[in-house]
């Protein structure tokens, strides 16, 4: 008899511990609740949105969401957020670390580098009124695709989240002016982002791109396009498309040629192709009108067109570690140009035409094969620096001393011997030690 009794207690007991082992799982499954009970550091608060009036409830419940969603605990059970002063600690969700309201709606969320870890939330689509979103320097790894439900959002970074592709949704942002999503991983983009027809500011630096979507053509309104540092080698012919263009950097890149629509872009001020394998520019070049900076650096460049000599609004030219020859005498039609690099390359003279750059403030032609100067680099009278370290000069012409505004002449590494009294004084007063630092001969 007790031996029945002991087994039927046995067999209560475990029965009753599979209904509480079920029944932790069933709620582990559950999302949770509106209220939530939440462990902070050295606090344990009961929060519900019921008690907030300063924002739509929808929108609270949005936050709270958000927290829960990228606040994982940490190894040390600390949760990963770095600041997080006032949430689900106050009634006043406006007064949040990063937050901040207009008008009784969460205007800005600004949460820079603050531990985020984890994808955001379906709720960030509840934020109707919206205008910057920035979490850079956060773990997202995505974007839901109530992303796109922002319709006033004007501002959104997510530069180095890790993610690694973008929502078709991503299209809805009928507002947005400025999208950084620098250093991801993204390697292409949908073609939903055409539809961005309000954007102004685009980073793409450090994502990774062996392509770009024709439908970038499609932004009228891009004045900026950042895409530095990735794996393109060609550009889509729409992109000539984008006239409202003022800057593009395409640096860091595998560019083999540029396409002759560049010369669409009549607004652009910027170029930067630097550190590419460009062998060759088009003619198309010259129609750049509005051009006032060219990045040319660190490509395979051979050659100019001589259409260069069209720019008339360039003020900076930088050429260096190419492989050119020579220069076009049309480098001297350059009327505004005011710092010139070449750098690194094979020139072995100078056309006399170079003297006609009457606002030329900065020359440097450092590593190249140059042997002698023409006497028109003395029309230089702008000029407070000039650089010509590791050439071959032996002397040099008596017209340096007309450069009166020099503040900064390197000549070292050459083999000059200068007789000329005056234009050793000059060199004295204005490159001191100019003579220990010379090569005895040019072989």
């Amino acid at each position: 008899m007790k031996h029945r009794l002991a087994l039927l207690i046995c067999l209560l007991l475990t029965t009753l511990l599979a209904l509480k082992i079920r029944a932790d799982v069933t709620h582990a499954q559950e999302p949770p609740p509106t209220e939530h009970l939440l462990y902070l550091p050295n606090v344990i608060d009961l929060f519900s949105c019921s008690s907030v009036t300063e924002i739509p409830h929808s929108e609270c419940e949005a936050l709270v969401a958000l927290f829960l969603a990228t606040n994982p605990p940490l190894a040390d059970s600390s949760p990963s957020w770095i600041i997080s002063d006032g949430w689900l600690n106050t009634s006043t969700p406006c007064q949040w670390h990063g937050i901040y309201c207009v008008d009784g709606y969460v205007s800005v969320i600004a949460l820079l580098g603050n531990g985020l870890v984890g994808p955001l939330p379906s709720d960030i689509g509840n934020f109707s009124n919206l205008k910057t979103l920035s979490l850079p320097g956060n773990q997202l790894f995505s974007l839901p695709a109530e992303i796109g439900n922002l319709s006033s959002l004007e501002v959104l970074d997510v530069a180095n989240t890790q993610l690694t592709s973008l929502p078709p949704e991503f299209g809805n942002l009928s507002s947005l002016h400025h999208l950084d999503l620098k250093y991801n991983q993204l390697v292409n983009l949908p073609p939903e982002i055409g539809n961005l027809n309000t954007l102004e500011i685009l980073d793409l630096a450090t994502v990774k791109l062996t392509s770009l979507p024709s439908e970038i053509g499609n932004l009228s309104n891009l004045t900026r396009l950042y895409l530095t540092q990735n794996q393109l080698t060609n550009l889509p012919p729409e992109i000539g498309n984008i006239s409202s263009l003022r800057e593009l950097y395409i640096g860091n890149n595998q560019l083999v040629n540029l396409l002759p629509e560049i010369d669409n872009l009549s607004n652009l001020e910027i170029l930067d192709l630097s550190q590419n394998q460009l062998t060759s520019l088009p003619p198309e070049i010259g129609n750049l009108s509005s051009i006032k900076r060219l990045e040319l650096s660190d490509n395979q460049l051979t050659s100019l067109p001589i259409e260069i000599g069209n720019l008339n609004s360039l003020w900076y030219l930088a050429l260096r570690n190419n492989q050119l020859t020579s220069l076009l005498p049309e480098i001297g039609n350059l009327s505004t140009l005011g710092e010139l690099h070449l750098s690194g390359n094979q020139l072995s003279s100078l056309p006399p035409e170079i003297g006609n750059l009457s606002r030329l403030e900065v020359l440097a032609v450092t590593a190249n094969q140059l042997t002698s100067l023409p006497p028109e680099i003395g029309n230089f009278s702008r000029l407070w620096y000039l650089e010509f370290i590791a050439n071959q000069l032996s002397t040099l012409p008596s017209t340096i001393r007309n450069l009166s505004n020099i503040q900064q002449l390197y000549l070292w590494d050459n083999c000059l011997v200068i007789t000329d009294p005056d234009v050793v004084a000059f060199l004295h007063q204005k490159s001191p030690g100019w003579q220990d630092r010379q090569r005895p001969t040019c072989d």
